[in-house]
């Protein structure tokens, strides 16, 4: 005999409520990321680019994005020039704030990957 599948609603009533303290540490780690531009680009094995952005807005909403690209590409090497010497499977995360209307990268960022493979703040 086949078991039956639960329902989302019935599964999400079975699982364990957060404590006040996780909501609390939530919602700080939400406000904490409000306003602010993540850029993730990937190597992959054919030096190809993976670009993964997601914006926090101001109101709570969340936009997210993935895009491609290739050697040659007109980004290409900029991508290359923000990010690192990147080598294949290595991935670097920007993380940007609008100020005064420009984009500015934060402190938080990863380190930049260099063509020796050691990192620099």
């Amino acid at each position: 005999m086949v078991e039956q599948k639960k329902s989302l609603q019935d599964w999400l009533s079975e699982q364990e409520k957060p404590t006040p303290e996780e909501i609390a540490e939530f919602r700080a780690e939400r406000k904490a990321l409000e306003g602010k531009w993540l850029e993730t680009v990937t190597m992959r094995d054919d030096r190809s680019l993976m670009i993964v952005t997601t914006r926090y807005l101001e109101d709570g909403g969340i936009g997210e994005g993935c895009t491609e690209s290739a050697p040659g590409d007109p980004d290409y090497d900029e991508l290359l020039h923000q990010h690192g010497a990147l080598t294949p499977g290595t991935s670097h995360t920007l993380i940007r704030k609008m100020i005064n209307g420009n984009w500015i990268t934060l402190p938080e960022s990863d380190p930049v990957i260099q063509s020796d493979g050691s990192y620099s703040p």
